[in-house]
């Protein structure tokens, strides 16, 4: 009977460490890039323009649709191809335009815009950190002359999908302030657009969202 005990605790034993490093090898990892640019992911954003006398209200398709690659200075980049579509300005076949992105070590690039036309490919490259991260707050970086600023890791921010708690890039322009409010690994879940009054003039909210 005792040695019917030490078997069957050393089963119990041998069952609670597999079942322990099981659960610890699922849990999720801690997301490394801001942004998922996985061909095929996918969001839906409202759009608002604040003019002086109206409202113009806009749903936005955002999708990567490819990746594409390049020669830049002796070195072949590729880029996540992000298009965006709306209800009130569909892109024709004839003309498509995509935004160019990639995750390096240190964050978010923007690598510029490609251009397909029905017979000619034009690739605009202006090659630029857009969202540093892993980022500390106060963290300030130039982009395209501006200067961006991290404030904040856990900004609140409702979305029509759901609360997020979110990182925050202050983009700093002459006459405007836009604030990026990004989930790691989901990407730009809103944006707000103040004038130098701190009115707001435009601001992008996420409907849904699809990532790989």
């Amino acid at each position: 009977m005792k040695n019917l005990s030490i078997i069957l605790g050393t089963i119990f034993s041998l069952c609670f460490m597999i079942i322990t490093s099981c659960s610890s090898s699922t849990d999720p990892a801690t997301p490394n890039i801001i942004w998922n640019l996985q061909t095929g992911n996918n969001w839906t954003f409202t759009d608002q323009f604040m003019y002086p006398d109206s409202v113009f209200v806009d749903t936005v398709f955002v999708e990567i649709s490819k990746h594409h690659s390049f020669n830049y200075q002796n070195s072949e980049l590729i880029a996540a191809c992000l298009r965006e579509s709306s209800y009130s300005m569909q892109q024709t076949p004839e003309q498509i335009t995509y935004q160019l992105f990639n995750n390096n070590d240190d964050g978010l690039y923007s690598y510029g815009n490609l251009i397909e036309q029905a017979d000619s490919t034009i690739l605009e490259i202006s090659i630029n950190l857009l969202f540093k991260f892993p980022v500390e707050i106060g963290d300030i970086w130039q982009f395209n002359s501006n200067n961006i600023e991290c404030t904040s890791h856990d900004e609140p921010f409702n979305t029509p999908y759901g609360d997020f708690s979110c990182y925050v890039y202050k983009l700093t322009k002459t006459t405007e302030i836009t604030y990026f409010y990004c989930v790691p690994y989901i990407g730009i879940v809103g944006i707000i657009t103040e004038d130098t009054s701190g009115n707001t003039i435009y601001m992008r909210i996420l409907l849904d969202y699809n990532i790989g």
